[in-house]
């Protein structure tokens, strides 16, 4: 019970609902300051009954879809970019499913953590992106004489979004136990998008979906061992990644061995590298 209540108080005031109406904001009233014993229980037996894959299967296509809306991106001088030349799809699920969610991740912290740790610092460390960034300025500070090693800045596109269902639920049944029952529940058939009041089909990973960012990583990390397995080469000598975006660092042939082998698993996973956003530094210092 605990649980539910710290996941259902952590929403942000005025946190949007999805295509049901359904606000966060609602909930927290009805739960009031003092946890009421009547409504409560009412509240967990719920969450119970979703987390365990149990809700009626006419239900899936929408507590598993939501309300799609499209971010603005920028171009690499940092200008908007038009929303009907590109855009980042985010997905705003029912509110329920981002409570169930919110209390299973609790639940499948640690075992998440011991599996990505060191390397993919977007799930359980606080200012991830930070940390990956000075750790690549250190690797860069204690290598800057070796004319012969580089730094590779990757990115994956709309990493989130097109990632295949039948592979992030194979992570899922493995590493985040207490979220695998009603991620496959979600994810496991076709989900219904409502955009501008249409509803679309689909069948891939949502990008606002709180489990999607832990399984997002955890199969990442599959596909780059997987690579790596096919290299003839020693391991990269520096790696460091936050979420979809990730730093590499070696000597030019073994990096140039490991990146071909990566980037030929993506499409098996459905993912597409984006080379317009790559960034190759060299490591020649003032050579």
């Amino acid at each position: 019970i605990p649980l539910v209540a710290k996941a259902i108080r952590s929403f942000s005031t005025g946190t949007g609902p999805g295509p049901d109406g359904l606000r966060a904001d609602l909930l927290k009233a009805l739960l009031g300051n003092d946890e009421d014993d009547g409504i409560l229980p009412l509240y967990r037996d719920l969450v119970q009954l979703l987390v365990d894959g149990l809700a009626p299967a006419h239900l899936r296509p929408w507590l598993g879809g939501g309300q799609l809306i499209g971010i603005g991106k920028v171009d690499p001088q940092g200008n908007p970019i038009p929303l009907d030349q590109d855009a980042r799809p985010i997905v705003m699920g029912v509110t329920w499913r981002k409570v169930a969610f919110k209390c299973t991740l609790a639940l499948d912290k640690q075992s998440i953590r011991d599996r990505l740790l060191p390397t993919q610092l977007a799930v359980g460390v606080s200012c991830g992106a930070e940390v990956m960034v000075h750790a690549a300025r250190h690797w860069i500070h204690q290598n800057r004489q070796r004319n012969n090693y580089v730094l590779l800045q990757k990115d994956i596109r709309n990493a989130f979004n097109e990632l295949l269902p039948q592979e992030f639920l194979q992570d899922a049944q493995q590493h985040p136990p207490a979220s695998a029952r009603f991620a496959a529940y979600c994810y496991g058939s076709p989900t219904n998008l409502v955009y501008q009041g249409t509803v679309e089909r689909c069948s891939r990973g949502q990008q606002g979906c709180p489990i999607m960012g832990p399984l997002f990583c955890l199969t990442r990390q599959r596909m780059v061992e997987e690579a790596r397995r096919l290299s003839s080469r020693s391991p990269s000598d520096f790696k460091s990644v936050f979420a979809d975006n990730a730093f590499s660092g070696d000597n030019l042939d073994d990096g140039f061995e490991f990146f071909h082998h990566e980037f030929q698993f993506a499409h098996k996973y459905g993912l597409h590298v984006d080379p317009s956003k790559f960034i190759l530094y060299l490591l020649a210092a003032d050579q």
